[in-house]
């Protein structure tokens, strides 16, 4: 085993982690106290659901969920060379990592109980599908991903798709989602932990380097993000909350400045409504967003960065708006919005971040975003 890893660089990374989730946590703490139990994060990413695909069944995921470690296996048969030398070092890997998966997910599932979306069971989260996804897609990208980003996008990206799926059909929350996604992949670095400490390897992974807080200059990433979060009103003329998903690329034009380009559905109901009550009784109306700009980021350390953003754009509501919404956003509205970002690299092409933003929907609604996001970049 390494014996490197629990020197002081690694222990400022671990550190760092910390910090990452507890200002994540406070986050969302903060917008429960204030907004109280009307927030119901859930319940308003699946409105956007019901809103457009209220009949979406296929089963797809089913399979899909696999296809990252079918390529996995088939790329090793075909001699391509991986991370792990022997087939025994990379199947006692994947044996490691998928016990862990599997025992933590049936672990929480059967002692949370949680009801699924669609009242069938008591064992929603966190999501197994979501779960084995993101471990066969984080599997490939630990054998192949040094070969080329793109097989470690391919995986995460069937994984994403899979997880994504899993709302569709009315199987799970998406926070059984983002649960599923985080053991799915925990799981994998800690079965490949054991198992180098097994095979007496070094370099266990590309993760534990020294945490060096150093300016790169020469950064310049093209990004593909998924966002999910929570638009919250604000004010006397922020009459408006809900649930929002997009997905926003990002294209370096300088080593610190993106041009960005944004693609969101966002489900949105009056505030003083509760969620739950708004989806069911359909008091709840989809609004489509396009918006582009810039994005200003500042790698402080090699795992850790921050982001500003500003953008500008319009979008549509749905023509089955309720009369209240239809007052106070037009059919076809501008928007402006802007923000910021702390992010965490997991890996050599992958990160998650908190984002919070201030938006304006003409020709009046105010609200503040809170989401969390990950991103792909190369």
């Amino acid at each position: 085993m390494n014996e490197n890893i629990f020197r002081l660089g690694n222990m400022k990374k671990l550190i760092a982690l910390t910090l990452f989730f507890l200002i994540g946590g406070g986050m969302f703490s903060v917008s429960a106290q204030t907004v109280g139990p009307k927030i119901d994060w859930d319940n308003d990413i699946r409105a956007i659901r019901l809103n457009d695909i209220p009949h979406f069944r296929y089963k797809y995921d089913d399979y899909l969920q696999f296809s990252p470690a079918a390529a996995m296996i088939v790329m090793r048969a075909c001699g391509v060379e991986g991370r792990t030398r022997t087939w025994a070092e990379l199947l006692s890997a994947d044996a490691f990592s998928a016990g862990i998966m599997a025992a933590t997910v049936n672990g929480i599932k059967y002692s949370v109980r949680r009801l699924r979306p669609d009242e069938s069971t008591r064992n929603s989260f966190p999501s197994g599908h979501t779960a084995t996804a993101f471990m066969c897609a984080t599997m490939l990208h630990k054998e192949y991903g040094w070969r080329s980003p793109w097989i470690s996008f391919a995986g995460y990206a069937a994984a994403t798709i899979t997880g994504a799926s899993r709302i569709m059909n009315h199987r799970h929350w998406h926070t059984d989602i983002i649960g599923g996604a985080i053991i799915g992949v925990g799981a994998v670095e800690l079965g490949y932990l054991i198992n180098d400490a097994i095979f007496k390897k070094r370099n266990i992974s590309e993760w534990w380097e020294p945490l060096v807080f150093d300016e790169d200059k020469s950064l310049t990433y093209y990004s593909l993000s998924s966002l999910y979060g929570h638009r919250y009103g604000i004010g006397s003329r922020g009459r408006l909350s809900g649930g929002l998903a997009a997905i926003q690329a990002d294209i370096p034009v300088h080593p610190r400045v993106s041009a960005s380009i944004r693609l969101g559905i966002n489900s949105l109901r009056d505030r003083d409504t509760d969620s739950y009550t708004a989806s069911e009784l359909g008091l709840t109306s989809n609004f489509y967003d396009y918006l582009a700009g810039a994005v200003f980021n500042w790698p402080f350390a090699r795992i850790l960065y921050v982001e500003a953003n500003a953008m500008l754009g319009g979008g549509y509501r749905s023509p089955s708006c309720p009369q209240a919404m239809k007052d106070i956003v037009s059919k076809g509205y501008g928007e402006f919005l802007c923000g910021g970002s702390f992010g965490l690299r997991l890996g050599t092409n992958f990160r998650v971040k908190l984002h919070a933003e201030y938006n304006l929907m003409l020709p009046v609604n105010h609200s503040l975003l809170l989401a969390f996001g990950t991103s792909f970049f190369w």
